[in-house]
């Protein structure tokens, strides 16, 4: 059972679905099982042992050798665990501070030579420590190391210590490691992931191999429902290497008969070789596809793959007669991006449809619409004052304050004119605002935030104003002393910014907005890193409560003509390749885009990895041929055609449309020389392009 809840913002912004279901604060601390290890080796390249246990004769771990040179980080003896033995720990001895801010630093300094241990369910035994959950009784047993700077040499480390029992049955041992970038509001989970080892009545010397560390990791030791597990002489070691460490990046160009593996380039490698995998659905194992294949550059096209199924790559550098260790497997789960089909226009809206994509489970569609700054100055990207705010089944709210906690783990805002907002650990209130539970955040890791759709943030070099009503929670706690203390949930801001290179969006700014209290106020953020590809997050922090918000607003400096895409609709894991979209009043005579996705799991659809494939192209929503077509001229035109307007403009001049009282409906100023504009409603309009005016009637 993982006692992490390892789950990370940025990494994945996971779409996996449990968005319906509702969460509370009496639920057990149970996250999902990470994936094993999997190690390929290449010919030629020593094999690497992800998880060994070391010989009594041997003293250093003399595999590192051929690879490079050992560089030891940390240690621990436990010698200040000096109550108790073993086979009678000191179970009556509380190692943990009551209620810390962290349950991942609770461990009192006195019983440690370095501060910052965590643990549950642990005992001092004479000098070593014992973690105790033998009737699987104690859902929190375990012991965490504390933050640790492995951030050189490739972020590769090995973790070793001493264990055994003290019974004749053998005991069972989970070892699982995070980034936790200071405890902050995102975590990066490590691939590696190790159980079903045994722990014998006999001392062994472990070592467990783990990848991507970087300067604040933990490592945690989980019994598995065994007997008392003693660990003693604790170390954390580097390996220098002989030849750097190729890192991989993720695959591109999918197309489904071929993809393209990515690496970073080694600065002293001669050259590469690469291994791909492909996995056999129905034995249910990995087998060789490509073995060794050499590269000089840092890409390797993939070909003759079939479409839909899962592959596998790893690169290693060579120089001279030396071979690095393996790169992070690329587990290649992809699908082909769909192709968007034609519309058809509806009373109030139209019909999407797009092709279907092989071993597809549902699609995500997005539609957008452009928003055309009317003068210079402050533009409302984003405003939110959740007064029409829906639970994710579409019903109206039912919380109000003073009412038990509980929330939504994860799903997507409704009924907000912006769409696509991603919400973790949330619950829409009675009164039009909304809550951010940090109970999980701090108990579990569970990222408790609001994190935007995808826009442009690139206005004014990335300036980005956010305001915002905050309001927290008043949580106890406890210090080392048994003192109680009494702090308010707090809100951090962030940034995340998509990085082309690792196919990813990664933190590029975290902010504070001050000190929340226990009555609302309105607080203000300024980000300053805004590019054409970002998102914006809003979380709860410090406290396991409640932080409650209410009326975003995120504004730019734009320019007169500046054009904002924004999502009015998004349609999450769509069942067939088509939907009817409603255009709503606020979007009409404005140009409408839109494109979709597919999606697959590794399992079921509600628990596993997900894969969401590439976009289809954005396509300018039209109506399908009719077999009208407008007369060709080379002169400003308009005309009514199956319920759009149809507009000719071949100096690119700006369009406005008005209605008949003089109302301005809608602007365009990209300069297209043919505009197609929704117009479901009859009446009278006037179509301004550059200086002339044309009067249609529907």
């Amino acid at each position: 059972m993982n006692k992490f809840l390892l789950a990370s913002l940025l990494a994945s912004f996971s779409l996996a679905s449990n968005a319906d279901g509702l969460k509370s604060r009496a639920l057990p601390l149970q996250p999902a099982t990470q994936h094993p290890f999997r190690v390929a080796a290449a010919k030629g390249a020593p094999q690497l042992v992800a998880a060994r246990v070391v010989p009594s004769n041997e003293t250093d771990a003399s595999w590192v050798l051929e690879y490079g040179e050992r560089v030891d980080v940390f240690a621990e003896d436990f010698s200040k665990m000096d109550k108790g033995k073993l086979g009678d720990p000191a179970v009556s001895v509380d190692i943990t501070m009551p209620n810390p801010p962290y349950p991942w630093t609770n461990v009192k300094p006195e019983y440690t030579d370095q501060p910052g241990w965590g643990a549950g369910g642990a005992y001092p035994a004479g000098g070593m420590i014992s973690i105790f959950d033998e009737e699987g009784l104690d859902d929190y047993a375990h012991i965490n190391t504390p933050m640790l700077d492995l951030h050189n040499y490739d972020g590769i480390a090995v973790l070793e210590f001493k264990a055994r029992t003290n019974k004749k049955n053998n005991s069972s041992l989970m070892i699982e490691a995070a980034e936790t970038y200071n405890m902050s509001p995102t975590w990066k989970v490590l691939d590696q992931f190790y159980q079903g080892f045994d722990i014998t009545p006999e001392w062994q010397t472990f070592q467990f191999f783990f990848r991507g560390c970087e300067s604040y990791t933990i490592f945690n030791l989980v019994p598995e429902k065994s007997p008392a597990i003693y660990i003693d002489d604790l170390k954390v070691f580097q390996v220098k290497p002989y030849v750097g460490l190729p890192q991989s990046l993720p695959h591109t160009d999918y197309t489904g008969t071929s993809f393209t593996a990515n690496w970073k380039a080694v600065p002293e490698a001669d050259h590469y070789l690469v291994t791909v995998k492909v996995f056999n659905e129905e034995l249910e194992m990995w087998e060789e596809f490509i073995d060794e294949a050499r590269a000089e550059g840092t890409s390797f096209v993939v070909p003759e793959i079939k479409s839909g199924a899962t592959y596998s790559y790893t690169v290693y550098a060579v120089k001279g007669e030396h071979v690095s260790l393996p790169s992070d497997e690329v587990i290649v789960f992809d699908l082909e991006a769909p192709v968007m089909g034609g519309t058809t226009l509806t009373d109030d809206g139209y019909h999407a449809q797009w092709s279907e994509v092989p071993s597809a489970e549902r699609y995500n569609y997005w539609a957008m619409n452009d928003r055309v700054a009317k003068e210079d100055g402050t533009f409302k990207v984003t405003k939110m004052d959740f007064d029409t705010v829906l639970l994710p089944n579409g019903e109206e709210p039912y919380m109000n304050l003073g009412d038990e906690p509980n929330c939504y783990g994860d799903t997507y805002i409704l009924g907000e004119d912006q769409a696509g907002w991603h919400v973790t650990n949330y619950m829409p209130y009675v009164g039009g605002f909304i809550a951010l539970d940090a109970y999980f955040y701090i108990y579990q890791n569970d990222q408790s935030g609001m994190i935007s759709p995808a826009m442009d943030f690139s206005r004014d070099n990335g300036k980005i104003d956010l305001s915002m009503r905050l309001m927290g929670e008043l949580v106890n706690w406890w210090d080392q002393n048994n003192q109680r203390h009494q702090d308010v949930v707090q809100c951090a801001v962030a940034l995340f910014n998509y990085d082309e290179a690792e196919g990813d969006y990664s933190q590029a700014e975290l902010v504070y907005p001050g000190t929340v209290g226990e009555d609302w106020g309105t607080f203000t953020a300024h980000l300053t890193k805004g590019t054409k590809n970002s998102k914006v997050g809003i979380f709860a922090v410090t406290m396991p409560g409640n932080l409650y918000v209410d009326d975003v607003l995120i504004t730019q400096q734009y320019k007169s003509g500046d054009i904002l895409r924004e999502p009015f609709y998004f349609g999450r894991f769509l069942e067939a390749n088509e939907v009817d979209v409603t255009i709503p009043e606020r979007v009409r005579f404005q140009h409408l885009y839109h494109k979709v996705s597919a999606v697959k799991t590794d399992g079921t659809f509600s628990d596993g990895d997900l894969c969401e494939s590439a976009f289809s192209d954005e396509c300018l929503v039209e109506a399908a041929e009719t077999g009208i077509t407008a007369p060709t001229t080379r002169k400003p035109f308009v005309m009514f055609s199956n319920g759009n307007l149809d507009i000719q403009n071949p100096a690119g001049d700006i369009v406005e449309v008005f209605t008949a009282d003089g109302r301005r409906i809608a602007t365009d100023a990209t300069a297209r020389e043919h505009l197609t504009l929704p117009l479901a409603l009859g009446g009278t309009y006037v179509v301004r392009i550059g200086t002339q005016s044309i009067k249609v009637q529907l």
